[in-house]
């Protein structure tokens, strides 16, 4: 299952965006005076969009819209518009009503236009820490009465931010196998197997160049070769006049690495 990022691309390209563009935590604080949410997160500000469109008769709409995409190999995928729903004020569940749900969520899609942008098929509702258990026992014993052809989807702030990441925190996924490559790097020196170096060595500077437009796999390509190049060192009494010349080519035909001679 691929992990989900926040797509503020998704956000910006709507046609709302240019009226109605906010930040996720400036319209919690609006609300709430408090921010639960990641600063960076882009959003549709319905409650404002609506309130400049409506002629006076204003309609309910979810809080606010976010984007979110699939991000996986290091690139996000299947971006789409979120619909959300701050709760975060309420004590019980006393006071939620299906049939305002229903009409929140499907005025906020018909303002969204799905044929603009693709809407995922969830709305969240965020309740605080305290309620939100209760909320999603709530909307499960409810859901028979959910027509607005969306998921309704319960969460605490904490969740949230757990769901919906920033590419930019997510660990960098390497396209290639550095842990086999380091391992058969180890094979290859304990066998004293220079030209197979030499050969695999080649392999992986053909993947610098070709990655080179990736830079944290051309960073990892070129601090393995130096590490194996290194290695090498050490064993320089134990290699022909042919190998050292091998790697002495090498060395020169790839002066991107800065490598020593050995």
């Amino acid at each position: 299952m691929a992990i989900q990022i926040f797509d503020n691309g998704c956000v910006e390209s709507h046609p709302i965006y240019e009226k109605a563009g906010a930040l996720l935590s400036d319209v919690c604080k609006r609300d709430y005076k408090d921010n639960f949410f990641d600063e960076r997160i882009e959003c549709l500000d319905m409650d404002t969009y609506e309130t400049m469109i409506c002629g006076g008769q204003k309609q309910a709409t979810m809080d606010a819209v976010i984007g979110i995409a699939d991000y996986e190999n290091n690139r996000k995928t299947t971006g789409k518009l979120l619909m959300v729903e701050l709760r975060l004020g309420y004590k019980s569940t006393d006071g939620l009503e299906t049939a305002s749900l229903n009409r929140k969520v499907s005025h906020t899609l018909e303002l969204l236009n799905p044929a603009v942008c693709l809407v995922s098929d969830k709305a969240i509702f965020v309740f605080n820490e305290l309620l939100y258990q209760q909320a999603i026992r709530w909307m499960f014993s409810k859901r028979y009465s959910n027509v607005s052809k969306k998921e309704w989807v319960v969460m605490s702030p904490k969740m949230f931010c757990k769901a919906y990441l920033a590419p930019e925190d997510l660990p960098y996924q390497s396209i290639n196998d550095f842990v086999k490559g380091k391992a058969d790097f180890a094979k290859m020196l304990e066998n004293k197997s220079w030209q197979q170096i030499y050969k695999s060595l080649q392999w992986w500077a053909k993947a610098y160049y070709k990655y080179s437009y990736i830079a944290e796999e051309a960073t990892l390509i070129a601090s393995l070769i130096s590490e194996v190049w290194e290695k090498l060192k050490s064993h320089k009494q134990e290699m022909t006049d042919d190998d050292l010349l091998s790697f002495s080519i090498y060395a020169e035909d790839y002066p991107d690495f800065n490598l020593d001679e050995l």
